[in-house]
Parts: C-alpha cells; sequence; structure tokens
C-alpha cells in the first residue's frame, strides 16, 4: 500500500468516533424520505466544521446538499443516503423483535451508517488532496429520499452528475464484494379514484364504489403479470381504502403502484398498460380517478474499469474483523430468519465456479458474518431492485462496493437489520466503507506514477505521452521496465468539451474580425488560488490598462472560487474597480454574458467568481469561445483550441503542456518571467499574425482529429460495453 493511501486511511481512522457518532445519531432520527431535516443538518453542520464547502438545497430539495473540497479536476462524487423506513422501529443490539416506539420508523436499509461512511471517504480523500497539494475535487452529495422520492433522479434532470469524473458509493450488505450488474428501472404512480357515497344497504344503486375501482385495478394488473418480462414486477399498496364503515359506498380510495422492468423503456411502456388498467376499472364502476407520478428511477449500468479499480483497493485494505461477542450476537440474530444458509453475492449467483469458491470461504469463516472478500465479477448480470443510483450511473461512470453490516441471508428492511445498524458491527461496516474509496485519476500530462490501473484502458493525449507511458518512462527511477501492453494504452488526441470543439471554426474566425476591425483584444486570465502567480497577473492587468481604457484591449478575469484573490487584485490595482464589471455568484448573468460576447463586442474588465466549484471551473469554458487569448500556466488548459499565452509553469511536468501546444502551433513558447511575458502581450497587440496564425493552426489540428480525445474515449468506452 502507498504511502499516500495510508495517510488517506489514517486520516479515517482518527475521525472513526466522528463518523460513528454520526451514525448513530441519523439511526436514533429515523426521518423517512424527503422529511430528514435533521440528519442533513447533522451532515451539513459536521462537514462545514471539517472545511467543506456546503450547498443546501440541491435541485429544490430541502434535505439535499453537496459539500466539496480541493478544486481542478478529477472531480470524484460520493454518494449518501441517510432516509429511514416506516414501521421498522428496534432496539438497538436486540436478538428479538423489539420496537422503541410502535409504529415507528428505522434503519431497515443501513442508510445510518451508507451516509456515515460516505462521509468517511469524503474525509479521506480530503486528506489526500491536502498532504500531497494536488489538484482535484471531491464532493460528498446528501442524497434523500432513496426509499421513495428519488432525489438522484432529480439531480440528474438538473445535470448535477454531468460535472463528475466518476461517482462512487456504497452499500450495508450480508457480503463484502464489488456490486456490478443492471437493476430495473422503476415508476411510482399513485392512482386516487372518486365515486359516489350511497348507503350500502338502503340506497345501493345510488352508489358508486371507489374502493370497488381499487379492487378490479389490482385484480386486472395479476392477470397482466403472465404477459410480462419476467424481469418486470409490479407492486401495489392501497394507501386509502375509504373508510372503515362496510355500511357506506366509499367514495374515495388510492392505491399506490410502482412498475419495474430492466429498462426504463420498457417500463414506461408496462407503466401504459397499467393506466389502461385503471382506465378499465374505472369504466367498469362509473367512477373517475386521477394518476399522480410519485417518482422514477433508471436502471443501473455497470462500469467494470471502475470495479477493478475498486476491488484491487479492496483486496489491498481486506475486510473487517469481528470478535468473538460480535459473532455470537450475529449468530444468534441469523436464527431469527429463514435463508441464512444461502450462499452470497453477486458472482456466487451468477457462476457456478465463484459459488464454490465463496461457499469455502463461509465454511473457512465458521460464523454468519461473512468476514471474507467475494469474488470480482464481471459478465452480465441482473438484481431486480431498484435505486436512484442508476440514474447517476447513466449520466457518469458510477461504481460501488458491499461491505458486511449483517449476518448471512439477513432480509432486506427488516428489525433484524435495524438492530445491528447501531452496534459495533455496523460502525466497522461505515468506517470500512470509508477506507475504499482513495482512487487515484491523474490526467496524462500530469505525474504519471499515479495514473495506472491493471487491467484498465487507459487513453492518453499525445503522442511523446503514449511513448512516455508504453516504456513506463520514470515509473521506478532510473531502471528500465516491461512496455506497457499496446492493447492497454490508446492515443486519442485532446479530452476537449464538445461545444469548444464543434465551435472552434465559427469562434476562430470572429477572432479573425476582431483583429481585421481594431476591435478591444480580449485576454482571459484564469487566476484561481495561485498564489506566486498572482503577481504575474496583477503585472499584466497593470500593463493592459491603458489599453483597457483606449478600448484596444478587454479583460476576462476568472477568479474561480477565489474571490480573496479578487480582493487582492482591487487592493493592489485600485484603478482596476472603477472600470471593472462584476459577473459575481450569478450563474445566470455569466452565461448571458458569455452568450452575448459570442457576436457582441465587450469593452472593459469583467470579474468572475463563483462560490460554486462546477461553476468556476466551467465558466473558464464559457468564456474561452469569445476570449482571443487565453493567459495561462501551462497545465491541463494548454490542451484546449484557443489562442494562448503561456506564463511561468507551476511544476515540472507543466514544461510538456508548453513545448506540445508551441509545436502544434496554438499556443506560444513558455515564458520564463514577468518582462517576457509584457514582452508577448505587446506582441499581441501589435502584430496581427500571430494571432491569425494561431487560429489557423487551431483550424487545421481539428481537421487531423487533435481535439477528438474526448470524443474517442466514449467510443472505445461503447465498443467495451459491446463487448
Amino acid at each position: 500500500m502507498t504511502e499516500e493511501k495510508k495517510a488517506a486511511l489514517a486520516a479515517i481512522e482518527a475521525r472513526k468516533g466522528l463518523v460513528c457518532d454520526v451514525a448513530d445519531h441519523i439511526w436514533e432520527y429515523a426521518e423517512l424520505s424527503l422529511q430528514e431535516f435533521k440528519s442533513a443538518a447533522l451532515y451539513c453542520e459536521v462537514l462545514e466544521k471539517e472545511g467543506f464547502r456546503v450547498k443546501k438545497g440541491i435541485s429544490g430539495i430541502e434535505t439535499a446538499f453537496s459539500a466539496s473540497y480541493g478544486s481542478g479536476r478529477p472531480v470524484i462524487g460520493l454518494l449518501a443516503e441517510y432516509d429511514a423506513l416506516s414501521g421498522l422501529s428496534q432496539t438497538a443490539g436486540c436478538i428479538e423483535e423489539k420496537p422503541l416506539k410502535e409504529g415507528g420508523s428505522g434503519h431497515g436499509c443501513g442508510h445510518n451508517i451508507l451516509g456515515a461512511g460516505a462521509m468517511a471517504a469524503a474525509f479521506g480523500v480530503k486528506a489526500y488532496l491536502e498532504q500531497n497539494q494536488t489538484a482535484g475535487t471531491v464532493i460528498l452529495y446528501g442524497c434523500p429520499g432513496e426509499e421513495g422520492g428519488a432525489a438522484k433522479a432529480f439531480m440528474a434532470r438538473d445535470g448535477v452528475w454531468r460535472n463528475l469524473d466518476a461517482a462512487l458509493t456504497w452499500h450495508p450488505d450480508d457480503v463484502n464484494e464489488v456490486a456490478t450488474g443492471s437493476s430495473n428501472a422503476c415508476i411510482q404512480t399513485q392512482y386516487k379514484f372518486h365515486g359516489i357515497a350511497s348507503h350500502a344497504a338502503g340506497a345501493p344503486e345510488m352508489g358508486r364504489s371507489a374502493l370497488d375501482a381499487v379492487e378490479l385495478m389490482n385484480t386486472g394488473v395479476q392477470y397482466l403479470r403472465e404477459h410480462m418480462s419476467d424481469k418486470a414486477r409490479i407492486h401495489y399498496a392501497i394507501t386509502d381504502a375509504g373508510g372503515c364503515s362496510p355500511n357506506v359506498v366509499q367514495a374515495k380510495a388510492s392505491v399506490l403502484y410502482m412498475v419495474r422492468s430492466n429498462h426504463v423503456a420498457e417500463a414506461v411502456e408496462l407503466q401504459k398498460r397499467v393506466d389502461k388498467i385503471a382506465q378499465g376499472a374505472a369504466l367498469m364502476t362509473e367512477t373517475t380517478f386521477e394518476k399522480k407520478f410519485i417518482d422514477g428511477v433508471a436502471d443501473t449500468i455497470s462500469n467494470f474499469a471502475l470495479e477493478r479499480v475498486l476491488y484491487r483497493n479492496y483486496e489491498e485494505l481486506g475486510v473487517p474483523s469481528y470478535t468473538d461477542e460480535e459473532n455470537a450476537f450475529a449468530d444468534t440474530l441469523c436464527k431469527t430468519y429463514m435463508g441464512n444458509d444461502r450462499i452470497p453475492g453477486v458472482a456466487a449467483e451468477h457462476d457456478e465456479t465463484a459459488r464454490e469458491q465463496v461457499a469455502a470461504m463461509q465454511k473457512a469463516c465458521g460464523h454468519s458474518m461473512n468476514a471474507f472478500l467475494a469474488p470480482l465479477y464481471q459478465k452480465n448480470a441482473f438484481q431486480a431492485g431498484s435505486t436512484d443510483v442508476g440514474d447517476v450511473s447513466w449520466l457518469t461512470p458510477t461504481a460501488q462496493i458491499h461491505v458486511a453490516a449483517w449476518p448471512n441471508g439477513c432480509p432486506g428492511h427488516s428489525w433484524q437489520n435495524v438492530s445491528c445498524d447501531r452496534t459495533e458491527i455496523g460502525h466497522k461496516a461505515a468506517v470500512h466503507a470509508g477506507m475504499k474509496y482513495v482512487v487515484n485519476a491523474i490526467p496524462d500530462n500530469w505525474p504519471m506514477a499515479l495514473h495506472l490501473s491493471e487491467g484498465s484502458i487507459h487513453t492518453v493525449q499525445t503522442h511523446f505521452a503514449y511513448q512516455g507511458y508504453r516504456i513506463l518512462n520514470g515509473m521506478n527511477g532510473k531502471k528500465v521496465l516491461n512496455p506497457m501492453p499496446s492493447e492497454s494504452l490508446i492515443y486519442t488526441g485532446h479530452y476537449i468539451d464538445h461545444e469548444l470543439v464543434a465551435g472552434i471554426e465559427t469562434d476562430c474566425k470572429a477572432r479573425r474580425e476582431r483583429k481585421k476591425n481594431k476591435k478591444p483584444m480580449r485576454f482571459l486570465l484564469t487566476i484561481g488560488g495561485a498564489g506566486a502567480q498572482k503577481e504575474i497577473f496583477a503585472h499584466i492587468i497593470r500593463y493592459l490598462l491603458p489599453y483597457v481604457k483606449s478600448e484596444k484591449a478587454a479583460l476576462y478575469v476568472n477568479v474561480g472560487d477565489y474571490k480573496n484573490v479578487w480582493d487582492d487584485l482591487e487592493r493592489e490595482i485600485p484603478e482596476m474597480s472603477d472600470i471593472a464589471i462584476k459577473h459575481f455568484d450569478d450563474w445566470d448573468d455569466t452565461t448571458k454574458f458569455a452568450n452575448d460576447a459570442l457576436t457582441g463586442d465587450v469593452t472593459g474588465i469583467h470579474g468572475f467568481f463563483h462560490k460554486n466549484i462546477f461553476e468556476a471551473v466551467y465558466c473558464t469554458n464559457l468564456l474561452m469561445r469569445s476570449a482571443d487569448v487565453l493567459v495561462t500556466k501551462p497545465s491541463e488548459l494548454a490542451f484546449y483550441p484557443v489562442p494562448k499565452l503561456f506564463i511561468r509553469r507551476v511544476g515540472g511536468h507543466e514544461q510538456w503542456g508548453a513545448i506540445h501546444s508551441a509545436e502544434i502551433g496554438d499556443g506560444t513558447l513558455e515564458c520564463r518571467d514577468i518582462p517576457h511575458t509584457l514582452q508577448m502581450i505587446k506582441l499581441f497587440m501589435n502584430d496581427d499574425k500571430l494571432l491569425c496564425d494561431m487560429c489557423d493552426n487551431i483550424e487545421a489540428n481539428k481537421k487531423a482529429g487533435i481535439y477528438n480525445g474526448a470524443y474517442e474515449a466514449v467510443k472505445i468506452a461503447m465498443n467495451m460495453k459491446k463487448e
């Protein structure tokens, strides 16, 4: 295990007490879906104290939140759930059914430890980012209503997951494994029937029973079951029978349906058939009904590459161990339900060899707590249940693990689960889950030693990076290593957002026209939290101020989510404040400016700041299209299709960004100091040819496919899925 991983694990271990305390409080709250007010507030309070930037009310859901740390890519999302189930109140650590509150709720799905474990993972990744001083962002998402409400689906609707490079999660279970396989899409709908009340004996002919309509609908659905896919499921619950007086014709009645099928399109078609049965029931009873959509979730898409990374980390870390007392408790508890002799895990369910392996490990373990790691399974698998994690998997690479928190075969949504969830067994699962999420995801123009994953397909952006990876140059000091297999490494070109690639011809033409017509030359300064570089940018702004005032230049200054940098610049350059227009923490205003700038005129200085890290980063993408010159260090932005002026690097690896950009002709040489930087700005201002040549080269590079890396990576992924 690397020292970096050890340090991240140590950070989690140091906060074990905090993690367990949060898990126990959430267990006590036991709040139902979309009512998790105390639970969400507790997470936000703890995470803010730990240095995370917390945003509440995600997607208009009061109990949803995000807590982020770091900046730049990669952006890794961790998914936390914390809703409970009704009717599952149970005394902790009890081997018999004993509700704390009759009819009360309880964490029968273990979401109290699920959320706490995800939080532990966020602590570990934060420690990694701090200790290694590397770019990257970790975001813990508070996702309420998994049991009914599907917050992740509504967050998917709003594009939340599209900004992530990967999403990771876990779930308590009776086995330690990396989860895989598809799930069922699910649509939840309420049907409210309206009839006419009457005396059931005195005037039955005057009544029209809404309860009859519900019963006829349920009967019709029973007959439908023979004519649907074997993977499909339909469940219902009568939520309002209209009353408790049999001598009254019930004027109202309601039934709640869940329609599941293996793909969204199949679920939609099956839902239409259920709707027709409801219409038929209303016709037969001469009632009316109203239909209310409750929620819907998509099926899950497996990501085998991420699963392999998680499995290797799982092997490295190991599984929880249990004391004699804990094993005795679990062994006794498993006698309270049927199915305690099952062979657990998705691999055992779908592969006979794996089943034999797991059975042997169970026997060797000798207790009902499965203290072993089940084999990795990477073929088609199916689970009939549904989860809104599926909606995440359609928008970003997603993977999850299971950690044993319950005895073997413990039924889902049971009082036995609730009993375990507030014991040391549950605590161990939460802390252990957090230790699996330390994953290295490094772009290829960053230090290579942190990037490789055995068995995965790697894509790189440049030919020289390809050669370096093939021979593993510098991966083990000065030693000569065996080459990386060619099938594991593919040169794709640069990873560039679609809108930037698609707009190359239009944007380059606009730059030439502005230069020809003597319009103010637009410089985009991406400053962020760059301490030492702030001095360089301050000199650039001072130098360009006379040009800005005479409308020969215009400045875009994006400080990302570091408002302190803007404040420092205003103190150092007071005259900047007089002419600067601030586009601060108003995404609608920022997008409007960026869109208007594509075709309209721009003068003056425009400052941009956004608290939300996604908005802060994406702001640069928006402004890049209408900018004439991007002024930046030769980091990952060196690969973007816009004319660039490179200031002094931060880190030796960034030299390759400047060298490559200069070679393909869309950027300058790296300016070694402030006078050199100002000299290059003067050249841009006074020499029409420099900018136009860069635009010509950018268009030529597009035709050569140099900016097609993202497209090619998607093609590779889709082909892997087909295989």
